[in-house]
């Protein structure tokens, strides 16, 4: 049985790419927004373990919050959640990181 991932991006050029990539060692389940992910959690029977998550989601795709709000809701459904965050997001992280970062989580700025 392969490993499964959440994978939340709204462009689907990205989605497909990288699904095509983990396919071998993955089941992919993907959503285009935070909506989507919440429902798509509740309908799989495993709880999952691995998302991979773009900050810039609707209904705003240039700022990061929605994503940030996803990511706290993920740690919330799975506190052993690995995150890993795709943007390419100019964000301007707070000196002290405070607020920014949640367990399990890693930020890669594209």
């Amino acid at each position: 049985m392969k490993n499964q991932v959440l994978f939340v991006d709204d462009d689907p050029l990205i989605v497909e790419s990288l699904s095509i990539a983990l396919d071998d060692e993955f089941t992919v389940h993907a959503a285009e927004n935070r909506g989507q992910a919440k429902k798509l959690l509740n309908r799989i029977q495993q709880k999952l373990s691995i998302a991979l998550v773009d900050l810039g989601l609707p209904p705003h795709p240039h700022h990061p919050d929605e994503g940030f709000r996803l990511i706290e809701e993920l740690v919330t459904y799975n506190p052993n959640m690995k995150i890993l965050v795709l943007s390419g997001q100019n964000v301007e992280l707070p000196a002290s990181g405070q607020g920014l970062f949640v367990p399990g989580s890693q930020i890669i700025f594209e």
